[in-house]
């Protein structure tokens, strides 16, 4: 039997909730002084000594009633929905306590989850002059975390871990062989050792998927598709989606993991000093992830508006898959134009694969992950040695080798390095002097004759040394 514990983090725009975030996980993600950052739930783990726990990040709530800030407060009321405990972060601003009153008069329909308030204390900030504030919240537990110090955040670990414990304990655990199967005695409670064991899961590899495209062309929408619920925020605003929000889910019995990302234009910005954060996180994601899918609109002119994005999704040498969206505006015969320029555009890319879906109307989303799962098992199989020096030496037949400077190239033999993506290494002698042209028809006769479809084939070429160069 799994025992998973979860808490979500609550609070008005601009508290510290993803700072506490980070703290809490050990991660590294940036940390933005701008209200209301962070809109879609964040998921992430807590760790003390041999304990662990699931914590969601939520966006900044507030007064408005924008379409917009109303979608932030439905993915707060899942996290809530989610979680066994709500931690509810707050600055201690007396300018705001009306708001942090509201979220709290909100919190007691749900009554039967643990709540604490934590205040991010401010240097400005004098803790009594507000405490009789903070108490007619109507919330008993408060914790004060000054400038998130290590101290502070390790006691709060502890806190949350004992009451967690103690919550299963006496509201939910009926057997008491599974409360000693899952906990060991590392926690004190009214001064009693209790069992609290690290819940652990023994997960398959994730296949790294991250969905990639101009901002507003459907990327959070064809998530929320494919994993059948409400899990990013959508809206006809661009830039809705503002950080990388990663997705665990399964399809077709297969684990993968969904990178949601925020829309970016040209690659190019990310070279100024007005760095965009969010273009930086989009750029990880695509550098971290096994295949990237590309999104780009139906009209004719989308997919050379994407094409800094895809040249640099190229130069990785990841799996790529261009996914066309709204497919049922157009008839067959404009996708037949529109994928054959994209295939002329990039004619010396032969692994990539085009797909017509719709995520609004979830046209050809299950055909696509059967195909992805294929696409990925075949990056990881092994390949025969042997099988790549024969394919060299048939192609080498087919077409000779040139002569430079009278000196012979020789290629003489080839070997993989590395899966996904696959990397050959051919060895031989005036390598430095190949042309680009038989390099791309090397790959070329690779692809056909390994047999592969949708999977970038890089070959590095390595100058064997003359070893009687250099002797008497």
């Amino acid at each position: 039997m799994n025992l998973t514990f979860t808490i979500a983090l609550i609070g008005r725009k601009n508290v510290g909730k993803s700072a506490l975030f980070n703290k809490l996980t050990n991660t590294k993600n940036f940390n933005i002084n701008y209200p209301i950052f962070t809109r879609d739930r964040k998921y992430g783990k807590i760790k003390w000594k041999n304990n662990e726990c699931t914590i969601i990040d939520t966006g900044g709530l507030n007064r408005s009633n924008e379409k917009l800030d109303n979608k932030i407060k439905e993915q707060s009321i899942m996290a809530i929905n989610e979680s066994n405990m709500v931690l509810l972060v707050t600055d201690g601003s007396l300018k705001y306590m009306e708001i942090d009153k509201n979220i709290a008069q909100s919190l007691r329909n749900f009554y039967y989850k643990k709540t604490i308030i934590i205040i991010n204390k401010k240097k400005s900030i004098n803790l009594n002059n507000i405490s009789n504030n903070i108490y007619s919240l109507g919330i008993k537990e408060i914790f004060h975390i000054s400038k998130l110090q290590k101290s502070s955040i390790e006691f709060l670990k502890k806190k949350i871990f004992s009451i967690l414990y103690k919550k299963i304990h006496t509201n939910n655990i009926k057997n008491q062989n599974i409360c000693n199967k899952y906990f060991k005695k590392n926690i004190q409670i009214s001064k009693k050792n209790y069992n609290f064991e690290q819940y652990k899961t023994t997960e398959s590899v994730l296949t790294k998927i991250s969905i990639i495209g101009r901002p507003n062309v459907g990327k959070s929408t064809f998530i929320n598709c494919v994993i059948g619920k409400k899990r990013t925020i959508t809206h006809n605003k661009p830039g809705t989606t503002q950080e990388n929000i990663y997705i665990t889910t399964k399809i077709n019995n297969k684990k993968y993991m969904l990178i949601d990302t925020a829309g970016i234009n040209k690659y190019h910005y990310i070279k100024k000093k007005d760095i965009n954060i969010s273009h930086i996180q989009t750029i990880q994601a695509i550098k971290n992830s096994n295949i990237v899918l590309l999104l780009i609109d139906i009209f004719p002119e989308a997919y050379k508006q994407n094409t800094s994005i895809l040249n640099f999704i190229l130069k990785q040498k990841k799996i790529l898959i261009i996914l066309i969206n709204k497919c049922d505006l157009i008839n067959n015969k404009k996708k037949n134009i529109l994928k054959k320029n994209i295939n002329f555009q990039f004619k010396y890319n032969k692994f990539i694969q085009i797909y017509f879906i719709s995520a609004k109307y979830k046209i050809g989303i299950s055909n696509l992950f059967q195909n992805i799962n294929t696409i990925y098992e075949n990056s990881i199989k092994k390949i025969n040695t042997a099988l790549i020096n024969k394919i060299m030496h048939i192609a080498i037949k087919k077409h000779n080798l040139p002569i430079i400077q009278k000196k012979q190239i020789k290629l003489k033999y080839a070997h993989i390095v590395k899966y996904d993506p696959l990397i050959i290494i051919i060895h031989g002698s005036q390598t430095k002097y190949l042309s680009n042209s038989y390099k791309r028809y090397l790959t070329s006769f690779f692809y056909k004759n390994l047999g592969i479809k949708s999977i970038p084939i890089q070959i590095k070429f390595k100058e064997n040394l003359n070893p009687f160069l250099n002797k008497n």
